[in-house]
Formats: structure tokens, C-alpha cells, sequence
């Protein structure tokens, strides 16, 4: 199997509302509606607008598709909580933190639904904002 179709990657998803989410506990399994163009294994940081990054959760698997998903042409996959962020990581944080500032969603002031991590340094940069 070619080792770029394995790779992993990371995501920034953009929601005014966390709903079930809200109240997941770390490692619990879950849904949530991500990117079709995401992949099992996918990292994601859900950020909550207005308030930050809440949530870090895994990708875990692809199921059957909801129109609650379809509305925002996206997937509903099982997902595994990794780590909940209290308090949210701020977008003020974010934008000044040395890779993540370099984003297309910090460039677009957090105006998506869903973006694609481009360096590979963002992702521990986001979790040593929370250290």
C-alpha cells in the first residue's frame, strides 16, 4: 500500500455548537460530523467558535451517514475523545503560537467548517499551548 495513502492527518473543524460533545469524557467513543475528505486515523481539533479549541478527538470509523451530517456536506464518523481542553485553548493563543499563526484558519480568522493542517508542527504546537 503506497505509505502517503497511510499517512495521518490533522484537522482544525469549526462549530458554534459542541452539543453531545460537551460532556464526553476522555477516551470515550462518540459521533461527530467531519470532513469527507478525512480519513480513519485523522486527528481533529473541534474549536468552538467564540470560545477556542475544546476537544481533541481520533477519527475512529466511517458510519451510516445522518441528514443532520449531510446538511453541512459532511460525514458522521465514530470518534474517540483524546483530550478535552479546560479551559478552550483561545484563538488569541493561537494566533500567536509560532506555527499555528502560519494556518489557513487562523488567516481566515476561523471563518470555515473545516480545515486541513498543513505543517506538521502545528499539531504539538496546539497541545503545548496547554502546558
Amino acid at each position: 500500500m503506497d505509505q502517503e495513502m497511510c499517512k495521518r492527518s490533522d484537522w482544525l473543524l469549526v462549530t458554534d455548537d459542541i452539543q453531545h460533545l460537551e460532556h464526553s469524557r476522555l477516551g470515550e467513543l462518540t459521533w461527530w460530523c467531519v470532513d469527507r475528505k478525512s480519513k480513519e486515523g485523522d486527528r481533529v481539533f473541534l474549536y468552538k467558535t467564540l470560545t477556542g479549541i475544546v476537544c481533541l478527538f481520533e477519527i475512529k470509523q466511517f458510519i451510516a451517514q445522518q441528514d443532520y451530517c449531510k446538511i453541512f456536506r459532511m460525514d458522521r464518523a465514530q470518534v474517540k475523545v483524546l483530550k478535552v481542553f479546560k479551559p478552550p485553548i483561545s484563538a488569541k493563543a493561537l494566533r500567536e503560537a509560532r506555527y499555528v499563526r502560519l494556518e489557513p484558519f487562523i488567516k481566515r480568522n476561523f471563518h470555515g467548517k473545516s480545515f486541513l493542517i498543513r505543517s506538521e508542527n502545528t499539531y504539538e504546537q496546539i497541545l503545548l499551548l496547554k502546558k
